[in-house]
């Protein structure tokens, strides 16, 4: 795969990819914090803290995945499919309980991020297949 999305080069998709995982993330966590009852509960208070954290480290991969467009090191990648990982493995455990629970929105949006999560971590994956290391 050469191209992102079969039209823009790979090297400015990831530039993309980091916008739309940043702006997913905060929607994510915005969506949680609205769908949770936090009513005596300190298990959800975990549980929006454990989205929010996991969302800071995916934000931290996806500043590492823009300097690959100029610092070409494979570990930037690597970092960005650790902490994609991470956050693929919270969002279906969020889609399950979103669905257990009748966390309606926070599901939905949470599908959004895990499809849009598989095939912006296809992408990175060809792109450090890219890199010359």
């Amino acid at each position: 795969m050469d191209k992102f999305c079969f039209v823009i080069p790979l090297k400015w998709g990831m530039l993309i990819i980091a916008i739309i995982d940043t702006i997913l993330d905060v929607l994510g966590s915005v969506a949680l914090y609205y769908d949770l009852p936090f009513e005596g509960k300190s298990t959800m208070f975990c549980a929006l803290g454990l989205f929010v954290n996991c969302s800071i480290i995916h934000l931290m991969g996806c500043i590492f995945i823009v300097l690959t467009i100029w610092v070409q090191n494979r570990i930037f990648l690597l970092i960005y499919g650790v902490s994609g990982g991470l956050r693929l493995g919270f969002s279906a455990w969020i889609i399950a309980f979103g669905l257990i629970y009748w966390w309606i929105l926070s599901a939905i949006i949470q599908i959004i991020i895990f499809v849009f999560g598989i095939y912006f971590m296809v992408c990175v994956v060809f792109w450090y297949y890219k890199h010359e290391n």
